[in-house]
């Protein structure tokens, strides 16, 4: 009784494009569309290459990655069709920044009962 309706749903939920996502991933040029000029990226191309870069000009056939630091290397420019994979690298700089901030206030939180209680124990 059960087993045509389980069958069924299984095989709607198999078919190719359905997931539970409902979401297929984006082409590399919308991809590269979304990502700002001047942006740390890193591509993965089809040949297992792996380039690290800031995004450049994008065209209708591929993009250019340029050279994280301005004098470091060339301007490569990559085709569309050997990404295997491209994706934003993000900055770690505010977590650096909250980590420093916790810390400088637990050491003045510190210093500052340490005198307290040195205080209160000569009165």
């Amino acid at each position: 009784m059960f087993r045509p309706l389980v069958s069924m749903i299984l095989s709607v939920l198999l078919m190719p494009g359905y997931s539970f996502g409902g979401q297929q991933t984006p082409s590399v040029k919308v991809q590269a569309a979304k990502i700002k000029g001047g942006a740390k990226i890193a591509v993965r191309l089809q040949s297992g290459e792996q380039i690290r870069g800031r995004m450049g000009q994008i065209s209708d056939s591929g993009f250019n990655v340029e050279p994280l630091k301005a004098g470091k290397g060339m301007t490569r420019t990559i085709a569309f069709d050997q990404v295997e994979s491209l994706r934003p690298v993000k900055s770690h700089i505010v977590i650096y920044i909250v980590v420093g901030v916790v810390t400088a206030g637990l050491i003045v939180g510190i210093i500052y009962a340490a005198a307290l209680a040195e205080l209160t124990h000569k009165l």
